[in-house]
């Protein structure tokens, strides 16, 4: 089984974002793989859309 996204909502994104940077998450634009240093914001929130192959598919745990 693949998933191909998961939402999880987090107390402070920036804190958060920071932790994941920190062990070596990278982030990038939804659509194309360009890497971006914020999470990108889309509809008025923002969205930290990782790297795969820097998040394992584990980033959060």
């Amino acid at each position: 089984m693949r998933f191909d996204h998961v939402g999880v909502v987090v107390a402070d994104l920036d804190a958060t974002a920071a932790r994941l940077r920190g062990q070596g998450v990278r982030f990038q634009e939804p659509v194309r793989p360009v890497e971006v240093a914020e999470p990108v914001a889309m509809r008025g929130r923002r969205h930290p859309w990782t790297v795969p192959e820097t998040s394992g598919g584990s980033c959060c745990s």
